[in-house]
């Protein structure tokens, strides 16, 4: 970008950010450039030093830059790799529901702090394949192709589409989940640990000083392996983190109603038992809420009194009804996206551990 002067009314210490991180995504500078010194840039922006200080050192925190006295001011991250590589990055998000919006924002306000812009699609086409596989060829053009690709990884996604085409596509980061059965080499990913989600679950249970408790789940249909299931990914760490506390812990109820048990029935039957248990684990907070609540209630049992409740995704139905519930961190998931597309980190593969939020426990 060549400017004989700033003179639009926006800050001008951003407005020095913005034109050498221009320069740095068109390649204009790459990795290992000296910039001329401040007093140099200040006297072609016309404005002071100060200023031009301010924006090269808001560059510094992105990571682009580094500044040392003698040395000067170097990049030393480059953005892009192309310069037919355009600022929009297409976003495949398929979850619906408040917490995957929260992320789908928040991953929005991290690519626009580094000038980088979502292109999302909305419901009419991701649940249309063809329609799918069209808009990642449109996100494919050589004249303007897109800067990278954040993928909601779950069994939506037409990852056939991607791995038959994977020469044209660069920058992928699957987020949130990956329920698919090999993971692709050349892209990268940022994952909630459900393993330590369901550890974090038993533990908490443990330390209220339960001994029987249960996980309950919904029905899979499409079940495949471990790999296609969250439910099952955190009940096995669930059951695991149970056997090594020598705490008798069941699964027959899970499998039965992950395929396809009637859950009213199997479940009123389990807590008429003698040995009913007192602490339940299931996915998700809305399953809890319109599902097992009415069903705990039915049968003259008090939740969060008689009957300790853990859910997931952390809702407002899980505050509202008093339950505790796992937060997957949607900041710290979009954060790490962000930092994966565009080499802030060296890293391929980062596991965001979840968090319990407490409530309502006796």
């Amino acid at each position: 970008m060549d400017v004989s002067g700033i003179i639009n009314s926006r800050p001008k210490h951003t407005q020095v950010a913005d034109i050498i991180r221009s320069m740095i995504l068109s390649g204009d500078l790459v990795k290992g450039s000296r910039l001329q010194t401040d007093d140099e840039l200040a006297q072609k922006y016309k404005i002071n030093r100060h200023t031009v200080a301010a924006g090269l050192n808001s560059l510094v925190e992105e990571g682009l830059l580094e500044r040392a006295p003698r040395r000067g001011t170097i990049v030393i991250k480059e953005i892009v790799k192309d310069k037919n590589v355009s600022n929009a990055v297409a976003m495949l998000m398929f979850s619906k529901g408040d917490v995957y919006s929260n992320i789908s924002r928040k991953i929005s306000k991290c690519l626009g702090a580094r000038k980088l812009y979502p292109v999302l699609i909305n419901d009419n086409v991701i649940s249309d394949e063809h329609c799918v596989k069209k808009y990642l060829d449109v996100m494919l053009d050589e004249e303007h192709q897109s800067y990278g690709f954040i993928i909601d990884g779950g069994r939506e996604f037409p990852l056939d589409y991607l791995i038959s085409n994977h020469k044209s596509f660069e920058n992928i980061v699957f987020i949130t989940k990956y329920n698919h059965h090999e993971k692709i080499k050349s892209a990268k990913y940022a994952l909630v640990d459900f393993t330590e989600a369901g550890r974090i679950a038993a533990r908490h249970f443990i330390s209220l000083g339960h001994k029987k408790m249960t996980c309950l789940a919904m029905p899979e249909p499409h079940y495949q392996g471990e790999w296609s299931s969250i439910q099952v990914q955190i009940m096995n760490a669930f059951a695991q983190e149970c056997r090594e506390n020598n705490i008798k812990f069941s699964d027959e109820i899970f499998w039965s109603l992950l395929h396809g048990a009637p859950l009213d029935s199997t479940v009123a039957s389990l807590l008429k038992k003698k040995d009913r248990p007192t602490a339940i684990f299931a996915y998700n907070d809305s399953f809890i809420r319109f599902n097992l609540i009415p069903i705990i209630e039915a049968n003259r049992l008090k939740p969060m009194k008689d009957i300790d409740l853990i859910g997931f995704y952390n809702t407002p139905q899980s505050e509202e009804f008093g339950f505790s519930s796992i937060c997957i961190r949607e900041e710290k998931i979009a954060e790490a996206a962000v930092k994966l597309l565009t080499g802030e980190t060296e890293e391929t593969e980062i596991l965001v551990k979840p968090e319990l939020v407490i409530r309502g426990t006796k």
